[in-house]
């Protein structure tokens, strides 16, 4: 049985990971956190992770900046077997990072974006559409170089022949205006 080749396109960042903070953040003022961790972060590569350690032929298409965070980004994809061909990296951007405040069940995430904005629809390996069985992609809302051109993305996928899955995550405009109807199979 063939593997099936899955194209994960979106947002890489690391997490900064704070646990047992004692308080709440308060402007103009210091609290503490006793415990903290420092991951890959984003929907996309966190998917791309678990499916590449589940078995499937995974390659990643997104955007770093030329930084340390962007090169740790690239291990640890790689430690996941996962093919970082068509991930670019910008001078112009540094790579997103996500503040993750945990608090028992509950968290509060502050995001900087980016280079998650530099992925476009000319970054994508559109021509290359043909080799993969899937398209993922993740964090709609974080990236603003998409957003024009999703529709052409899942059009693209779909005229080769690709099965496609989506996860749009969080809007931090809590707008929610996604063109989801056009990105449906048809």
């Amino acid at each position: 049985m063939n593997k099936k080749k899955i194209l994960v396109v979106g947002e890489l960042n690391i997490d900064i990971i704070l646990d047992d903070i004692n308080g709440t953040p308060v402007i103009g003022h210091e609290i503490l956190a006793d415990k903290m961790n420092i991951t890959i972060g984003s929907s996309s590569a966190i998917f791309a992770s678990n499916i590449a350690t589940l078995g499937a032929d995974t390659s990643f298409c997104g955007v770093v900046g030329k930084d340390s965070f962007g090169e740790f980004v690239l291990k640890e994809l790689k430690n996941k077997q996962v093919n970082t061909f068509y991930i670019s990296q910008s001078d112009a951007h540094k790579t997103g990072v996500t503040v993750v405040l945990n608090y028992s069940q509950n968290r509060a995430n502050i995001t900087h974006c980016g280079a998650m904005d530099a992925l476009d629809i000319t970054r994508i390996p559109l021509a290359d559409l043909s080799k993969f069985n899937h398209l993922h992609f993740s964090s709609y809302f974080l990236q603003k170089g998409i957003q024009t051109d999703i529709v052409h993305l899942f059009r693209s996928a779909k005229e080769k022949g690709l099965t496609t899955s989506l996860d749009i995550q969080w809007d931090p405009n809590n707008n929610w205006n996604f063109p989801y109807k056009d990105c449906l199979p048809s």
